[in-house]
């Protein structure tokens, strides 16, 4: 059985040198028409791929920002491009990183040397303290001693209220966390209350270098508990004093 069919005419198919015709019956059979992927430059080549759009052919998809119905809030900047971190702190305290030697025997650690002008008031004791993982050290609150926290191993963060009436920094709550992967020294001037939890899994190691030996008759030293109302902060699952 011949079929007839009709030939397209001229234009871009004829032009082509492909001889091109259309069966009306077989398209009526037919449930889907298939693509068109472009004619072949030479015969028996494959078809070339179908042009792209302008936007299909963009870098990277638009990323939307999130709708503001979820209460999304944008990090701030928590450090700079040179890796120090931005901390807030209460007035007079400071954090100095701590230089960590390595070789092949082990390492040493330079914890304390008045060469480095830090501080006003001379070495005259040395402590050290330790804290389990998850427990507490603090409140506590010094009249006249200065402490100088060396965080020497584990991880722990530190806490400080500014209760001082002439501070400029009155009222204010800062926290800081600090680890033996950044080994730090960090002061704390009288009159500022804080506490220490040890946030990691192993025991925390701290040395305090404080300005004033321990008065054993008469302890600089006052306290409050770990879930006092009166220092605005309030710890996870607090346990210790």
């Amino acid at each position: 059985m011949v079929r007839r069919c009709r030939n397209v005419g001229s234009g871009p198919l004829r032009e082509s040198g492909l001889s091109v015709h259309f069966f009306p019956d077989m398209a009526a059979k037919s449930e889907k028409a298939l693509p068109f992927t472009g004619f072949p430059s030479k015969m028996g080549s494959k078809p070339a791929a179908p042009m792209l759009s302008s936007n299909s052919m963009s870098s990277s998809p638009q990323t939307p920002s999130p709708s503001p119905d979820l209460g999304a809030k944008k990090d701030d900047a928590l450090v700079t491009s040179d890796g120090q971190e931005i901390v807030s702190l209460p007035e007079g305290v400071s954090i100095h990183p701590l230089a960590t030697h390595v070789d092949e025997r082990g390492s040493l650690t330079e914890l304390f040397d008045p060469r480095w002008g830090l501080f006003e008031k001379p070495l005259v004791s040395s402590t050290a303290v330790t804290i389990r993982p998850g427990k507490i050290k603090g409140w506590a609150y010094h009249a006249e001693m200065e402490d100088r926290f060396c965080l020497f191993a584990g991880d722990a963060a530190f806490v400080f209220y500014d209760d001082r009436e002439e501070s400029s920094t009155r009222g204010m709550t800062a926290k800081v966390v600090l680890s033996e992967y950044r080994r730090s020294i960090i002061n704390v001037p009288p009159g500022i209350w804080h506490a220490v939890q040890n946030v990691g899994t192993k025991d925390v190691l701290i040395i305090n270098f404080p300005t004033i030996p321990y008065q054993y008759e008469d302890p600089d030293k006052f306290r409050l508990p770990v879930d006092t109302d009166r220092i605005p902060y309030q710890f996870d699952h607090p346990s210790g004093f």
